[in-house]
């Protein structure tokens, strides 16, 4: 999914991992992207899930690193 934004602090960027929220939704930024003239098209990794009208503010909520542990226990299959 891309996300066209516009508006940004000129030099502003975002990298990989980055939650960003826009129209009530967060999207994780997918790969990093220069705000160099203060737009860009940001790759994001999840569905856009309601029309977000032009215009509405995008703000950067900060890295977010999905840590997931398992344990060998965690886990048990049953055949009947």
């Amino acid at each position: 999914t891309i996300l066209v934004v516009s508006g940004a602090t000129l030099g502003a960027d975002v990298v990989t991992g980055d939650v960003i929220t826009a129209g009530g939704q967060s999207f994780s930024v997918a790969s990093a992207v220069d705000f160099a003239d203060g737009s860009a098209a940001v790759t994001v990794m999840n569905p856009v899930k309601a029309e977000i009208p032009a215009g509405t503010p995008v703000k950067v909520a900060g890295t977010h690193r999905g840590d997931v542990a398992f344990s060998r226990d965690a886990f048990t299959i049953a055949f009947r």
